[in-house]
Protein backbone atom coordinates (compact mmCIF):
# COMPACT_ATOMS: atom_id res chain seq x y z
CA UNK A 1 0.00 0.00 0.00
CA UNK A 2 1.11 3.56 -1.10
CA UNK A 3 0.55 6.77 0.66
CA UNK A 4 2.10 9.18 -1.06
CA UNK A 5 3.34 13.04 -0.43
CA UNK A 6 3.63 14.91 -3.48
CA UNK A 7 5.52 18.19 -3.14
CA UNK A 8 5.30 21.15 -5.56
CA UNK A 9 7.59 24.12 -6.27
CA UNK A 10 7.56 27.20 -8.51
CA UNK A 11 10.56 25.88 -9.89
CA UNK A 12 8.75 22.35 -10.99
CA UNK A 13 11.27 20.87 -14.05
CA UNK A 14 8.26 19.18 -15.79
CA UNK A 15 6.52 21.47 -17.75
CA UNK A 16 2.57 21.83 -16.57
CA UNK A 17 1.21 20.07 -19.94
CA UNK A 18 2.73 17.25 -18.23
CA UNK A 19 1.69 17.89 -14.47
CA UNK A 20 -1.39 15.36 -15.52
CA UNK A 21 0.60 12.73 -16.77
CA UNK A 22 2.71 12.59 -13.40
CA UNK A 23 -0.84 12.38 -11.47
CA UNK A 24 -2.29 10.04 -13.23
CA UNK A 25 1.14 7.62 -12.46
CA UNK A 26 0.52 8.60 -9.19
CA UNK A 27 -2.76 8.02 -8.94
CA UNK A 28 -2.33 4.48 -10.34
CA UNK A 29 0.01 3.59 -7.79
CA UNK A 30 -1.13 5.55 -4.81
CA UNK A 31 -4.00 4.51 -2.39
CA UNK A 32 -3.77 8.06 -0.52
CA UNK A 33 -2.15 11.00 -2.30
CA UNK A 34 -1.60 14.02 -0.79
CA UNK A 35 0.40 17.67 -1.72
CA UNK A 36 1.91 20.25 -0.49
CA UNK A 37 3.12 23.31 -2.39
CA UNK A 38 6.18 24.23 0.01
CA UNK A 39 6.46 27.81 -1.00
CA UNK A 40 5.20 29.23 1.62
CA UNK A 41 5.77 27.34 5.39
CA UNK A 42 3.63 29.28 7.13
CA UNK A 43 0.44 28.37 5.44
CA UNK A 44 1.58 24.41 5.75
CA UNK A 45 1.00 24.55 9.19
CA UNK A 46 -2.04 26.72 8.94
CA UNK A 47 -3.34 24.21 6.85
CA UNK A 48 -2.24 21.68 9.28
CA UNK A 49 -4.44 23.04 12.08
CA UNK A 50 -7.52 23.29 9.78
CA UNK A 51 -6.99 20.02 8.23
CA UNK A 52 -6.94 17.73 11.14
CA UNK A 53 -8.94 19.73 14.12
CA UNK A 54 -9.26 16.14 16.39
CA UNK A 55 -5.56 16.34 16.29
CA UNK A 56 -5.45 20.11 17.55
CA UNK A 57 -3.41 19.58 21.01
CA UNK A 58 -0.56 16.66 19.05
CA UNK A 59 -0.09 19.30 16.77
CA UNK A 60 0.09 22.32 19.00
CA UNK A 61 2.68 20.51 21.33
CA UNK A 62 4.77 19.53 18.07
CA UNK A 63 4.90 22.82 16.38
CA UNK A 64 4.92 25.23 19.70
CA UNK A 65 6.30 22.50 22.53
CA UNK A 66 8.95 20.67 21.35
CA UNK A 67 9.91 22.69 17.63
CA UNK A 68 11.99 25.58 19.31
CA UNK A 69 14.09 23.56 21.52
CA UNK A 70 14.54 21.10 18.29
CA UNK A 71 15.32 24.07 16.09
CA UNK A 72 18.33 25.05 18.10
CA UNK A 73 19.72 21.28 18.41
CA UNK A 74 18.85 20.31 15.08
CA UNK A 75 20.58 24.04 13.45
CA UNK A 76 23.70 23.05 15.72
CA UNK A 77 23.99 19.82 14.08
CA UNK A 78 23.56 21.22 10.40
CA UNK A 79 26.70 23.40 11.01
CA UNK A 80 28.93 21.15 12.67
CA UNK A 81 28.09 18.43 10.08
CA UNK A 82 29.57 15.79 12.14
CA UNK A 83 26.23 13.46 11.60
CA UNK A 84 26.16 12.41 8.41
CA UNK A 85 22.53 12.42 8.23
CA UNK A 86 23.21 16.45 9.20
CA UNK A 87 25.94 16.28 7.09
CA UNK A 88 23.49 15.98 4.37
CA UNK A 89 21.59 18.72 5.47
CA UNK A 90 24.28 20.80 5.51
CA UNK A 91 25.60 20.15 1.97
CA UNK A 92 22.10 21.14 0.69
CA UNK A 93 22.39 24.50 2.28
CA UNK A 94 25.59 24.61 0.72
CA UNK A 95 24.77 24.05 -2.23
CA UNK A 96 21.94 26.24 -2.61
CA UNK A 97 24.21 29.40 -1.57
CA UNK A 98 26.60 28.04 -3.91
CA UNK A 99 24.27 28.14 -6.52
CA UNK A 100 22.92 31.56 -5.91
CA UNK A 101 26.07 33.37 -5.07
CA UNK A 102 28.65 31.70 -7.30
CA UNK A 103 30.92 31.76 -4.23
CA UNK A 104 31.92 27.72 -4.79
CA UNK A 105 34.59 26.49 -1.73
CA UNK A 106 36.74 23.56 -0.68
CA UNK A 107 35.98 21.03 2.03
CA UNK A 108 38.34 22.98 4.84
CA UNK A 109 37.11 26.36 3.54
CA UNK A 110 32.86 25.48 4.60
CA UNK A 111 33.60 26.37 8.30
CA UNK A 112 34.64 30.21 7.27
CA UNK A 113 31.84 30.00 4.20
CA UNK A 114 29.44 29.15 7.18
CA UNK A 115 30.16 31.94 9.12
CA UNK A 116 30.32 34.04 5.96
CA UNK A 117 26.70 33.53 4.70
CA UNK A 118 25.97 33.08 8.38
CA UNK A 119 22.06 34.74 7.81
CA UNK A 120 21.72 32.77 5.23
CA UNK A 121 22.76 29.56 6.71
CA UNK A 122 20.40 30.16 9.83
CA UNK A 123 17.62 30.50 7.67
CA UNK A 124 17.40 28.42 4.66
CA UNK A 125 18.70 26.08 8.22
CA UNK A 126 14.88 26.95 9.94
CA UNK A 127 12.72 26.77 6.99
CA UNK A 128 14.32 23.21 6.16
CA UNK A 129 13.95 22.00 9.74
CA UNK A 130 10.18 23.35 9.60
CA UNK A 131 9.66 21.51 6.31
CA UNK A 132 11.05 18.28 7.37
CA UNK A 133 9.02 18.51 10.59
CA UNK A 134 5.66 18.79 8.30
CA UNK A 135 6.37 16.17 6.04
CA UNK A 136 7.24 14.33 9.49
CA UNK A 137 3.78 14.75 10.71
CA UNK A 138 2.33 14.38 7.60
CA UNK A 139 3.64 10.82 7.40
CA UNK A 140 2.43 9.98 11.01
CA UNK A 141 -0.42 10.98 10.44
CA UNK A 142 -1.17 9.62 7.28
CA UNK A 143 1.37 6.58 7.44
CA UNK A 144 2.86 8.33 4.20
CA UNK A 145 5.36 5.77 2.98
CA UNK A 146 6.13 7.60 -0.40
CA UNK A 147 7.03 10.87 -1.76
CA UNK A 148 7.22 12.57 -4.44
CA UNK A 149 9.67 15.33 -5.79
CA UNK A 150 11.14 17.77 -8.64
CA UNK A 151 14.71 16.20 -7.75
CA UNK A 152 16.98 15.00 -5.78
CA UNK A 153 19.94 16.80 -5.30
CA UNK A 154 20.06 21.12 -4.24
CA UNK A 155 18.05 23.10 -2.09
CA UNK A 156 16.11 21.59 -0.51
CA UNK A 157 15.98 18.27 -1.89
CA UNK A 158 18.98 17.17 -1.09
CA UNK A 159 17.79 17.17 2.31
CA UNK A 160 14.93 15.61 1.86
CA UNK A 161 16.15 12.78 -0.38
CA UNK A 162 17.84 11.90 3.22
CA UNK A 163 14.92 12.15 5.08
CA UNK A 164 13.19 9.77 3.01
CA UNK A 165 16.05 7.44 3.37
CA UNK A 166 16.28 7.46 6.78
CA UNK A 167 12.50 6.85 6.83
CA UNK A 168 12.60 4.14 4.32
CA UNK A 169 10.37 5.84 2.10
CA UNK A 170 9.88 5.31 -1.92
CA UNK A 171 10.85 8.35 -4.15
CA UNK A 172 9.62 9.68 -7.51
CA UNK A 173 10.66 11.40 -9.88
CA UNK A 174 10.51 12.15 -13.44
CA UNK A 175 12.31 13.93 -16.47
CA UNK A 176 10.99 14.50 -20.04
CA UNK A 177 13.41 14.18 -23.20
CA UNK A 178 13.50 15.95 -26.76
CA UNK A 179 14.77 13.49 -29.37
CA UNK A 180 15.28 15.07 -32.80
CA UNK A 181 16.37 11.87 -34.61
CA UNK A 182 12.33 11.54 -34.01
CA UNK A 183 11.11 14.41 -35.11
CA UNK A 184 12.04 15.97 -32.07
CA UNK A 185 9.33 14.42 -30.38
CA UNK A 186 8.91 14.00 -26.88
CA UNK A 187 9.65 11.20 -24.33
CA UNK A 188 8.65 11.29 -20.54
CA UNK A 189 9.64 9.25 -17.87
CA UNK A 190 9.01 8.56 -13.88
CA UNK A 191 10.34 6.20 -11.70
CA UNK A 192 9.50 5.30 -7.73
CA UNK A 193 12.21 3.35 -5.68
CA UNK A 194 13.80 3.45 -2.38
CA UNK A 195 17.16 4.21 -4.08
CA UNK A 196 17.92 8.26 -4.66
CA UNK A 197 18.21 7.05 -8.79
CA UNK A 198 17.35 9.11 -11.86
CA UNK A 199 14.49 7.97 -13.94
CA UNK A 200 16.27 6.66 -16.76
CA UNK A 201 18.79 4.49 -15.08
CA UNK A 202 18.78 0.69 -15.72
CA UNK A 203 17.72 -2.44 -14.30
CA UNK A 204 18.76 -5.38 -13.92
CA UNK A 205 15.65 -6.38 -16.51
CA UNK A 206 17.27 -3.76 -18.71
CA UNK A 207 20.45 -5.34 -18.85
CA UNK A 208 18.99 -8.84 -19.53
CA UNK A 209 17.17 -7.21 -22.35
CA UNK A 210 19.66 -5.38 -23.73
CA UNK A 211 22.45 -8.09 -24.17
CA UNK A 212 19.28 -9.47 -26.72
CA UNK A 213 19.63 -6.79 -28.62
CA UNK A 214 21.47 -7.13 -32.16
CA UNK A 215 24.60 -5.58 -33.10
CA UNK A 216 22.55 -4.39 -36.72
CA UNK A 217 19.91 -2.66 -34.42
CA UNK A 218 22.39 -1.30 -31.57
CA UNK A 219 24.41 0.04 -34.49
CA UNK A 220 21.20 1.67 -36.33
CA UNK A 221 20.32 3.49 -33.18
CA UNK A 222 23.60 4.75 -32.14
CA UNK A 223 24.09 5.98 -35.90
CA UNK A 224 20.45 7.82 -35.86
CA UNK A 225 21.39 9.52 -32.12
CA UNK A 226 25.20 10.48 -33.58
CA UNK A 227 24.14 12.16 -36.58
CA UNK A 228 22.14 14.42 -33.92
CA UNK A 229 25.47 15.39 -32.37
CA UNK A 230 27.31 15.70 -35.34
CA UNK A 231 24.93 18.29 -36.56
CA UNK A 232 24.59 19.83 -32.42
CA UNK A 233 20.99 19.23 -32.45
CA UNK A 234 20.76 16.98 -29.08
CA UNK A 235 20.09 19.18 -26.27
CA UNK A 236 23.06 18.09 -24.86
CA UNK A 237 25.45 20.21 -27.61
CA UNK A 238 22.98 22.36 -29.14
CA UNK A 239 23.60 26.21 -29.80
CA UNK A 240 19.86 26.72 -29.44
CA UNK A 241 20.04 25.51 -26.16
CA UNK A 242 22.85 26.76 -24.96
CA UNK A 243 22.38 30.43 -26.50
CA UNK A 244 25.64 30.86 -27.65
CA UNK A 245 27.17 34.49 -28.82
CA UNK A 246 25.98 34.22 -32.08
CA UNK A 247 28.59 37.11 -33.06
CA UNK A 248 32.30 34.85 -31.97
CA UNK A 249 33.71 32.85 -34.40
CA UNK A 250 34.50 29.51 -32.85
CA UNK A 251 37.97 27.93 -32.69
CA UNK A 252 37.85 24.89 -34.28
CA UNK A 253 39.68 21.18 -33.75
CA UNK A 254 42.35 22.09 -36.49
CA UNK A 255 43.25 25.42 -34.58
CA UNK A 256 44.19 23.17 -31.17
CA UNK A 257 45.62 20.60 -33.49
CA UNK A 258 48.13 22.66 -34.38
CA UNK A 259 49.61 22.87 -30.72
CA UNK A 260 49.50 19.25 -30.41
CA UNK A 261 52.05 18.31 -32.91
CA UNK A 262 54.11 15.98 -30.48
CA UNK A 263 53.37 12.68 -30.54
CA UNK A 264 51.74 12.70 -27.58
CA UNK A 265 48.31 11.34 -26.96
CA UNK A 266 45.49 14.13 -26.04
CA UNK A 267 43.33 13.88 -23.07
CA UNK A 268 40.24 15.86 -22.55
CA UNK A 269 39.12 16.50 -18.95
CA UNK A 270 35.75 17.81 -19.04
CA UNK A 271 34.49 20.44 -16.28
CA UNK A 272 31.40 19.80 -14.50
CA UNK A 273 29.38 23.15 -13.94
CA UNK A 274 30.80 23.76 -10.14
CA UNK A 275 27.43 25.25 -8.74
CA UNK A 276 24.94 22.27 -10.25
CA UNK A 277 24.40 20.42 -6.91
CA UNK A 278 26.89 18.50 -6.70
CA UNK A 279 26.96 17.42 -2.89
CA UNK A 280 24.45 15.09 -3.06
CA UNK A 281 25.85 13.02 -6.05
CA UNK A 282 29.24 12.49 -4.56
CA UNK A 283 27.87 11.83 -0.92
CA UNK A 284 29.63 8.57 -0.88
CA UNK A 285 33.12 9.86 -2.68
CA UNK A 286 36.22 11.04 -0.98
CA UNK A 287 35.03 14.90 -2.36
CA UNK A 288 32.51 17.10 -1.37
CA UNK A 289 31.81 19.08 -4.72
CA UNK A 290 33.08 19.06 -8.47
CA UNK A 291 35.68 22.00 -7.17
CA UNK A 292 37.71 19.66 -5.06
CA UNK A 293 37.42 16.80 -7.98
CA UNK A 294 38.99 19.38 -10.62
CA UNK A 295 41.63 20.13 -7.94
CA UNK A 296 42.52 16.71 -7.80
CA UNK A 297 42.31 15.82 -11.59
CA UNK A 298 44.96 19.21 -12.33
CA UNK A 299 47.47 17.65 -10.08
CA UNK A 300 46.92 14.11 -11.00
CA UNK A 301 47.02 14.91 -14.63
CA UNK A 302 50.56 17.09 -13.62
CA UNK A 303 52.41 13.83 -13.00
CA UNK A 304 51.06 12.27 -16.48
CA UNK A 305 53.58 13.74 -18.85
CA UNK A 306 52.86 11.25 -21.55
CA UNK A 307 49.50 13.17 -22.47
CA UNK A 308 48.76 16.53 -24.07
CA UNK A 309 46.27 17.47 -21.54
CA UNK A 310 43.35 19.76 -22.33
CA UNK A 311 40.62 21.33 -19.70
CA UNK A 312 37.47 21.95 -21.27
CA UNK A 313 34.68 24.22 -19.86
CA UNK A 314 30.89 23.31 -19.60
CA UNK A 315 28.87 24.25 -22.67
CA UNK A 316 26.39 25.65 -20.31
CA UNK A 317 28.88 27.59 -18.17
CA UNK A 318 27.51 30.74 -18.43
CA UNK A 319 24.44 29.90 -16.98
CA UNK A 320 25.82 28.54 -14.31
CA UNK A 321 28.62 31.24 -13.07
CA UNK A 322 30.83 31.40 -10.13
CA UNK A 323 32.41 34.46 -8.76
CA UNK A 324 35.60 36.13 -10.86
CA UNK A 325 38.18 35.49 -8.69
CA UNK A 326 37.14 31.34 -8.26
CA UNK A 327 37.23 31.35 -12.25
CA UNK A 328 40.53 33.50 -12.78
CA UNK A 329 42.01 30.75 -9.73
CA UNK A 330 41.21 27.74 -11.54
CA UNK A 331 42.30 28.38 -14.82
CA UNK A 332 45.75 29.82 -13.06
CA UNK A 333 46.25 26.51 -12.02
CA UNK A 334 45.43 25.02 -15.03
CA UNK A 335 47.99 27.35 -16.88
CA UNK A 336 50.49 27.12 -14.65
CA UNK A 337 50.78 23.26 -15.38
CA UNK A 338 51.10 24.40 -19.46
CA UNK A 339 47.58 22.76 -19.56
CA UNK A 340 45.81 23.75 -22.96
CA UNK A 341 42.02 25.56 -21.25
CA UNK A 342 38.99 25.67 -23.69
CA UNK A 343 36.46 28.48 -22.86
CA UNK A 344 32.76 27.50 -23.26
CA UNK A 345 32.38 30.09 -26.29
CA UNK A 346 34.09 28.24 -28.34
CA UNK A 347 31.42 25.75 -28.75
CA UNK A 348 34.10 23.13 -29.03
CA UNK A 349 31.74 19.94 -28.57
CA UNK A 350 31.15 16.26 -28.91
CA UNK A 351 32.47 16.34 -32.73
CA UNK A 352 35.00 18.42 -32.42
CA UNK A 353 36.25 16.65 -29.20
CA UNK A 354 36.23 13.45 -30.87
CA UNK A 355 38.49 14.85 -33.57
CA UNK A 356 41.41 14.81 -31.00
CA UNK A 357 40.75 13.23 -27.60
CA UNK A 358 42.36 10.10 -27.07
CA UNK A 359 40.98 9.75 -23.37
CA UNK A 360 38.25 11.74 -21.43
CA UNK A 361 38.51 12.38 -18.21
CA UNK A 362 35.12 13.40 -16.11
CA UNK A 363 33.55 13.28 -12.60
CA UNK A 364 30.88 11.05 -13.36
CA UNK A 365 28.92 12.99 -16.05
CA UNK A 366 26.71 11.21 -19.20
CA UNK A 367 30.10 11.52 -21.36
CA UNK A 368 30.86 8.55 -19.84
CA UNK A 369 28.48 6.52 -21.99
CA UNK A 370 28.16 8.80 -24.69
CA UNK A 371 31.97 9.13 -26.35
CA UNK A 372 32.84 4.83 -26.00
CA UNK A 373 29.26 4.73 -27.80
CA UNK A 374 29.47 7.43 -30.43
CA UNK A 375 33.21 7.19 -30.88
CA UNK A 376 34.87 4.67 -29.62
CA UNK A 377 36.84 7.10 -26.90
CA UNK A 378 37.62 5.92 -23.42
CA UNK A 379 36.40 7.69 -20.40
CA UNK A 380 37.83 7.74 -16.85
CA UNK A 381 35.47 8.71 -14.10
CA UNK A 382 34.63 8.15 -10.83
CA UNK A 383 31.96 6.08 -9.05
CA UNK A 384 28.36 7.12 -8.64
CA UNK A 385 25.49 5.69 -6.91
CA UNK A 386 23.02 8.32 -6.54
CA UNK A 387 21.66 10.87 -9.18
CA UNK A 388 22.62 9.46 -12.14
CA UNK A 389 21.44 8.79 -15.24
CA UNK A 390 23.81 5.66 -16.27
CA UNK A 391 24.89 2.37 -14.05
CA UNK A 392 28.37 3.45 -13.55
CA UNK A 393 29.48 0.37 -12.07
CA UNK A 394 29.44 -1.54 -15.76
CA UNK A 395 31.33 0.33 -17.08
CA UNK A 396 35.25 0.56 -17.17
CA UNK A 397 37.71 2.94 -16.16
CA UNK A 398 35.47 3.61 -13.23
CA UNK A 399 37.38 4.53 -10.04
CA UNK A 400 35.88 3.76 -6.75
CA UNK A 401 38.47 5.11 -4.49
CA UNK A 402 40.93 8.12 -4.84
CA UNK A 403 44.23 5.73 -5.34
CA UNK A 404 42.23 3.78 -8.44
CA UNK A 405 41.40 6.98 -9.19
CA UNK A 406 44.97 8.63 -9.67
CA UNK A 407 46.08 5.20 -10.90
CA UNK A 408 43.80 5.56 -14.39
CA UNK A 409 44.91 9.25 -14.65
CA UNK A 410 48.32 8.21 -14.36
CA UNK A 411 47.79 5.17 -16.51
CA UNK A 412 45.63 7.00 -19.45
CA UNK A 413 48.22 7.20 -22.31
CA UNK A 414 47.71 3.01 -22.09
CA UNK A 415 43.91 2.06 -21.56
CA UNK A 416 41.83 0.99 -24.75
CA UNK A 417 38.22 0.52 -24.52
CA UNK A 418 37.47 -3.87 -25.98
CA UNK A 419 34.84 -4.47 -28.16
CA UNK A 420 32.58 -5.91 -24.98
CA UNK A 421 33.37 -2.18 -23.37
CA UNK A 422 31.99 -0.74 -26.75
CA UNK A 423 29.09 -2.48 -26.99
CA UNK A 424 28.28 -1.83 -23.55
CA UNK A 425 28.65 1.61 -23.77
CA UNK A 426 25.96 1.85 -26.81
CA UNK A 427 23.37 -0.27 -24.69
CA UNK A 428 23.21 2.25 -22.09
CA UNK A 429 23.02 4.78 -24.61
CA UNK A 430 20.61 3.46 -26.24
CA UNK A 431 18.52 2.61 -22.97
CA UNK A 432 18.99 6.22 -22.18
CA UNK A 433 18.00 7.86 -25.47
CA UNK A 434 15.94 5.47 -27.09
CA UNK A 435 14.31 2.57 -25.00
CA UNK A 436 13.29 4.21 -21.54
CA UNK A 437 10.40 6.85 -21.05
CA UNK A 438 7.50 6.87 -23.56
CA UNK A 439 5.12 8.98 -25.38
CA UNK A 440 3.33 11.40 -23.07
CA UNK A 441 0.12 11.18 -25.43
CA UNK A 442 -0.06 8.00 -24.20
CA UNK A 443 -1.45 6.91 -20.97
CA UNK A 444 0.68 6.21 -17.98
CA UNK A 445 0.77 2.79 -17.01
CA UNK A 446 2.54 1.54 -14.44
CA UNK A 447 4.93 -1.60 -14.51
CA UNK A 448 6.22 -2.92 -11.51
CA UNK A 449 10.37 -4.48 -11.67
CA UNK A 450 13.50 -4.85 -9.60
CA UNK A 451 16.48 -3.03 -8.56
CA UNK A 452 19.82 -4.25 -8.07
CA UNK A 453 18.94 -4.43 -4.30
CA UNK A 454 16.17 -6.73 -5.01
CA UNK A 455 13.84 -4.12 -4.10
CA UNK A 456 10.74 -3.02 -5.90
CA UNK A 457 10.92 -0.27 -8.38
CA UNK A 458 7.74 1.36 -10.20
CA UNK A 459 7.93 2.87 -13.74
CA UNK A 460 6.01 4.42 -16.09
CA UNK A 461 7.68 1.35 -19.15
Amino acid sequence: MINLLQLTAKTDCLEQKYAQKLNVFLSKISNKKFTLNINNIFLLYVNLLINYPHRFLFLIKQLFGKLPIQILIKIYKIYKGKDKYYSSFQDSIIDGIERKTGDIRLAAEIREFLNQYIIEFLLRSINLILLIEIIDIYRELEAINAMCFEQHDGYPFGAISSYCQKKKMYVCTGSMQIKPFENYSENLSFIMSRSIVLDRIVLPKDLRELKNISDYNLNKNINLIKKDFTLKRDPICSPEFIKYDQKYVPKDSSYYSKQLKNGKKNGLVLIHLLTDIARKRNEDLWFKNYLEWLYETIKFCSKNKNINWIFKAHPQEPNYPIMKKHAERIKRKIRQNKFIYIKSKEQFLHEEVSKIASVIVTCHGTCKIEYPALYNIPVISCTGHKCLSYYSDALPFTAKSQIEYKNLILKAHEIKLSQMDIRRAKELFVFNKVSSGRDPREEPKVKIHLDFNNEKVFRNY
